[in-house]
C-alpha cells in the first residue's frame, strides 16, 4: 500500500511540473514577441543580446525588424 501512495504522490508531482512548464512556455512565448532580436551582419547568427556576436567575437550585431530574419548566412564580403 505504501508503494501505491508513493507512486500516487509522484504522479501528482509530475502533473504539477507539467502545469508549471506549460505556464512558463506561455510566458516565454508572450515575452519573446516583445524582446528585440539581433542578427550578426557577417555570419547571420541571431540572438536576444545585442552588440557583440558570440560567433565572430566582434561588434557586428544589428537589430532585426519584427518578422524579419531569414537566417541566411553571408560571407565576409557581404554576399548572400
Amino acid at each position: 500500500m505504501a508503494l501505491f501512495q508513493r507512486f500516487k504522490g509522484l504522479a501528482g508531482s509530475l502533473a504539477a511540473l507539467a502545469a508549471k512548464r506549460q505556464e512558463l512556455d506561455q510566458q516565454q512565448q508572450s515575452g519573446a514577441a516583445e524582446q528585440p532580436r539581433f542578427q550578426c551582419r557577417l555570419c547571420g547568427h541571431q540572438d536576444l543580446q545585442g552588440q557583440y556576436c558570440p560567433e565572430c567575437l566582434a561588434q557586428t550585431m544589428e537589430p532585426l525588424q519584427p518578422g524579419a530574419g531569414s537566417g541566411q548566412r553571408r560571407d565576409p564580403e557581404g554576399h548572400v
